[in-house]
């Protein structure tokens, strides 16, 4: 059976190293974000934080809040019927979770990422690519609370991993939470 398996959480929280972790276990990672960086390539923009807000912002307020998820919905189609095993390295807001779940429903599971800010915001630091510091994370933090509604994707996903220790936890955390997960689809289908 096909399956979509989207990651969600704060910046820092490990998304893109559970999306690696799965890739290499045969799931086929897809990335939301790529959208942006598509119209900043249009736009001849440089990727930034300022120019991806921007970009993301304006994609939302012509599309709602589920933008991002609205167009990928083609390319998981796809996939799904192809029976591939996909997992979405970034859900954001409510609404993208909303237009998942009655796409894919049954298929469809939310993963989210924790882990105190003084974690993430050591992580983002190091970053290679788009790193931050605190204050300009602490920022991220609000405006995805805020303003994209990761407040109940982030409460009400089915699977819940406290992200703070080693990558060898992360994987097993993972696995644990999704043979759970399955296990109680099955049980939900069969009763």
């Amino acid at each position: 059976m096909a399956l979509i398996l989207g990651i969600t959480g704060l910046p820092g929280s490990g998304k893109s190293t559970a999306a690696g972790i799965l890739e290499k276990q045969g799931f086929l990672r897809v990335h939301f974000g790529d959208a942006v960086f598509e119209e900043l390539e249009k736009r001849h923009l440089e990727r930034s934080e300022s120019n991806e807000r921007k970009v993301r912002e304006e994609l939302r307020s012509r599309l709602g809040l589920g933008a991002l998820a609205f167009l990928g919905l083609e390319r998981l189609t796809k996939l799904m019927v192809q029976g591939a095993w996909v997992v979405i390295d970034g859900v954001y807001s409510w609404e993208e979770v909303g237009l998942l779940k009655e796409h894919f429903s049954g298929q469809f599971c939310l993963l989210a990422l924790h882990c105190s800010p003084f974690v993430r915001y050591g992580r983002l630091k190091l970053r290679e690519e788009r790193s931050l510091l605190s204050e300009a994370a602490l920022s991220r933090d609000l405006h995805e609370l805020d303003v994209l509604h990761k407040g109940p994707t982030l409460a009400l996903a089915d699977v819940h991993i406290v992200n703070e220790s080693s990558h060898t936890t992360l994987k097993k955390a993972i696995k644990q939470g999704l043979k759970k997960w399955r296990k109680d689809q099955v049980g939900t289908v069969i009763s």
